[in-house]
């Protein structure tokens, strides 16, 4: 987000250097961090299939369209535990954490976002859509929407090449 005064003391106009926004005035200074984001892929493997957790998002951006469930993290919340609350509220479904799979900026310069992004196994809940989901499913490969985010995309697309192995039963440190 990018000031034109000083939200401080707003008695100037804000000086830009190097993408950073100082206030001349007040020495207030304006960083525009990125906003911390966490994802899981949480997958079921049954007896002869291999299944992936997708919400059908309510919201902007790409209302109606499937993603995997995730969202911001609060202040001073621990990625994993963003990760977890997020599933929950958006599926209902409790997860155990087994890896990082990637950090990101999947969109640098357009998308100003670090997202955190798990692989986890479902061990309870019932699945259901959260409040700021249409629904929630278990989708087979053959059956699975693209999801709307480049980074679920590729992330989805590396489980069903097994390029993040199998789910293990151990949990992530």
């Amino acid at each position: 987000m990018k000031y034109k005064f000083c939200p401080m003391c707003a008695k100037s106009q804000l000086v830009e250097v190097t993408g950073i926004q100082h206030c001349t005035e007040c020495d207030w200074t304006h960083y525009d961090n990125p906003i911390p984001v966490a994802v899981v892929m949480a997958s079921y493997e049954g007896d002869t299939e291999r299944r992936i957790v997708l919400v059908q998002r309510k919201n902007p951006p790409f209302p109606g369209q499937w993603a995997l469930p995730g969202g911001f993290m609060n202040r001073n919340e621990i990625p994993k535990v963003a990760a977890v609350r997020e599933m929950m509220e958006e599926t209902g479904l409790v997860v155990r954490l087994e890896k990082v799979l990637c950090v990101c900026n999947p969109m640098p310069g357009e998308l100003n976002q670090i997202i955190v992004s798990y692989l986890g196994r479902i061990t309870g809940g019932e699945l259901k859509a959260g409040d700021d989901a249409l629904d929630a499913k278990l989708f087979k490969q053959e059956d699975m929407p693209i999801p709307c985010f480049r980074s679920h995309k590729m992330l989805v697309g590396k489980w069903w090449e097994k390029r993040f192995g199998e789910i293990t039963g151990n949990d992530l440190d």
